[in-house]
């Protein structure tokens, strides 16, 4: 039996930054999301963020990849979305992509502690800033262009 730590810090934005994840109903697409994670043999550490993103630390199964995991989750969550148009009814679609940092075991509290601070981290950051930081911190090159 093979044990394996796979760690990830998720970032996922809506379709243009669309504030379409309305706060009251956030910790149902949470738990939707966390379900979905779950049936993909993956567990969730931790999953928060504001209206035009969210943040999944995420440890995921060694037979799953990454772009599986972030391809049902996008595609089930829309779906259940856009079902529940009353509760999300800016929300459209996911948008194109989303960025994954690979997160230490000594990390794992620091990066759900951020996670779960997302409303009030946003107060002081905007989020494109706070990409550009995960961006440079991990060493990914990108273009400015095209972050939003």
């Amino acid at each position: 039996m093979s044990n394996v730590n796979s760690l990830h810090h998720i970032v996922v934005t809506t379709h243009s930054r669309n504030r379409s994840i309305t706060p009251q109903h956030s910790e149902e697409l949470y738990r939707y999301i966390c379900g979905i994670a779950r049936g993909q043999k993956c567990k969730i550490v931790q999953i928060g963020g504001i209206e035009d993103h969210i943040h999944i630390l995420v440890d995921v199964h060694q037979d799953i990849a990454i772009s599986v995991l972030m391809r049902e989750i996008k595609r089930s969550s829309s779906i259940w979305m856009s079902q529940r148009r009353s509760m999300f009814p800016a929300f459209t679609r996911w948008g194109e992509g989303y960025y994954a940092f690979s997160v230490s075991a000594t990390h794992k509290s620091a990066v759900a502690a951020y996670i779960m601070n997302q409303v009030e981290h946003h107060r002081i950051v905007t989020p494109r800033e706070e990409l550009i930081r995960f961006l440079d911190k991990n060493g990914m090159e990108y273009n400015p262009k095209y972050i939003n």
